[in-house]
């Protein structure tokens, strides 16, 4: 009875010992986890406040504006550029758009230059280092954005009324932590349609509506091409006077270089009531060129006759050209 009791008191000794023995076990693997995890989230809030604490690095980049020039002749058009240096030549614009998107095509910022501030065409930035993609675009009138940019593929401007002669410029550049300064050179991107009378024009003409039937104004930044899913008429009204009626010339800057255009002409009376209407058809520009046609009005507003081609410069030079046909 005796052992039978001692045996039994010695297996429950053994059995309390393990016990305690596998609850210290699983207490230490627990302590472990509970350190480990707490090592862990200290050293998450020591990353995080080392982000939120590191100030972002920017370094200083500086674009310069100027345009492609080279001797050439004067049309004698609205925004004529008649000085012979490339920044006389600059100070001829109105407006500069800067844009600015990074290596995906996501828009950063942009800025707008008016022609009164100081250091025209000196835009000065600061970029973190990498690659992003600078358009430059710029006007003798005004331009203006179609939409707010939010990725370079979807960002377009539009040629308004008034906006005379535009050039264009879409650059990759690299920052790097010594910063960057660079020169990019503008080129135009329309072209130029003149319509000039051969003979004095009758003496009841006052007026002569000059209109691109299917101009294409939006440009798209990414593509350089000109958006043709929206097609509009664009119009420019000249005075006839006695210093131009034997004389007479008008035009316009066009945008739509890829398809070819037809042009109406009216002429009016001193009310502004319509004497007759033509419509001249096949006709195709070219960026940064100019053509020149030359009608007997007269003529042409009454038969549809005396329609010719002149590639015939007459005016003075300027350093922007407009190479003929």
């Amino acid at each position: 009875m005796l052992n039978n009791d001692l045996r039994h008191f010695i297996r429950n000794k053994f059995a309390l010992r393990f016990h305690m023995l596998r609850f210290v076990l699983i207490n230490l693997t627990i302590m472990k986890k509970l350190l480990f995890l707490i090592s862990m989230m200290f050293f998450l809030i020591a990353c995080n406040k080392n982000n939120i604490d590191k100030p972002e690095i920017l370094y200083p980049v500086q674009v310069e504006v100027n345009l492609i020039v080279s001797p050439a002749i004067d049309m004698g058009s609205p925004g004529t550029v008649t000085s012979s240096t490339a920044d006389s030549a600059l100070n001829k614009l109105s407006v500069l758009y800067y844009m600015v998107f990074d290596e995906t095509g996501k828009y950063l910022h942009q800025v707008q230059q008016l022609s009164t501030v100081a250091n025209f065409g000196v835009f000065s930035d600061q970029l973190k280092v990498g690659k992003y993609t600078i358009v430059l675009t710029a006007s003798t009138g005004d331009i203006m954005l179609a939409v707010t940019p939010l990725n370079l593929s979807v960002t377009k401007f539009k040629a308004i009324t008034g906006s005379g002669d535009i050039f264009f410029n879409k650059s990759e550049i690299t920052v790097t932590s010594d910063g960057l300064i660079q020169k990019f050179f503008l080129k135009r991107i329309v072209g130029y349609l003149e319509l000039k009378s051969v003979a004095a024009i009758a003496s009841n003409v006052a007026k002569i509506s000059f209109s691109v039937v299917n101009e294409a104004p939006y440009l798209w930044c990414a593509t350089e091409a000109v958006d043709l899913n929206i097609i509009e008429k664009s119009t420019v009204i000249k005075d006839v006077t006695s210093a131009n009626r034997s004389n007479f010339s008008i035009g316009k800057y066009i945008m739509n270089d890829l398809q070819v255009l037809s042009i109406q002409v009216i002429t009016l009376d001193a009310s502004g009531a319509l004497i007759k209407s033509k419509t001249i058809g096949n006709i195709k520009i070219e960026r940064s060129k100019m053509r020149s046609i030359g009608a007997n009005l007269t003529d042409l507003m009454s038969v549809g006759i005396g329609l010719d081609l002149n590639d015939e410069w007459e005016v003075d030079t300027i350093p922007i050209p407009f190479n003929l046909y």
